[in-house]
């Protein structure tokens, strides 16, 4: 694979709130389809809690499914239908250096939980469960530095982590990086472009907290609020990174 120069440019802030208006013009195009991609991402997500080591097997596919979703925004944006084969369209855009993102993410993923466990201790565990027969108030309360320790240490790794998986599968995808390269080019162009991105968060937060309301904020990610929002949130991604990057297709 050709290596492509990629040129990161940095964004006014304004521009977070451009990049959903351009992800909703995307998804405007072909809710339907949008809809579709969404409830099987949903599905796919739910199948985590029933079959053995399946979350592991969908973050390694992670960024294969990001880059297909991705292309079918590029088509859209050039003129081109969005089809159902989009959603495994990735599959044809270096999936090799696409699974290694993934690879990397959960062995990110892995650590990172590990190093918060070896902090907080099984309170930490207990606390994650949430299983009420096992959370005692007191045990909790008497642990409470570390536990806050741990989500502190756990949040400022995540965060590199999370900005390195941002980008990097289009990067990938449409700037045939390599996976390392395009990981390193996704942390650069998060960091140069933190305020857009701050503004970006914050209404796509304000936006789901809307959505998930009817439904009750306790729903968690099964809360359908949030599946409302994820149609134009996913298009929106693709708008941020042709903003934000520029590199050969």
């Amino acid at each position: 694979m050709t290596q492509q120069p990629v040129q990161i440019r940095r964004t006014a802030a304004t521009q977070g709130w451009r990049w959903i208006v351009g992800g909703f013009a995307i998804f405007r195009a072909n809710p339907l389809m949008w809809f579709a991609f969404v409830l099987t991402l949903f599905l796919l997500v739910q199948l985590v809690a029933y079959v053995p080591f399946f979350g592991a097997v969908l973050m390694l596919l992670y960024p294969v499914l990001i880059a297909g979703l991705m292309s079918g925004c590029h088509d859209v944006e050039n003129g081109r239908p969005l089809q159902a084969t989009h959603l495994i369209a990735g599959f044809w855009r270096d999936p090799l250096q696409l699974c290694t993102l993934g690879a990397i993410y959960l062995i990110g993923q892995i650590l990172t939980m590990w190093l918060m466990v070896a902090i907080g201790g099984e309170e930490l565990l207990i606390l994650l469960e949430g299983d009420p027969d096992r959370l005692d108030a007191d045990v909790v309360a008497s642990a409470f530095g570390k536990l806050m320790l741990a989500l502190l240490v756990g949040t400022l790794v995540s965060l590199p982590l999370l900005m390195a998986i941002w980008f990097s599968p289009l990067a990938v995808a449409f700037g045939k990086l390599r996976a390392l390269p395009a990981m390193k080019a996704s942390i650069i162009a998060c960091w140069k472009n933190m305020l857009p991105l701050f503004v970006y968060g914050l209404v796509l937060l304000a936006l789901m907290v809307v959505a998930m309301i009817p439904f009750g904020l306790a729903a968690g990610q099964a809360n359908p609020g949030i599946w409302f929002v994820m149609p134009f949130v996913l298009p929106s991604v693709y708008v941020s990174y042709r903003d934000i990057f520029r590199a050969a297709d």
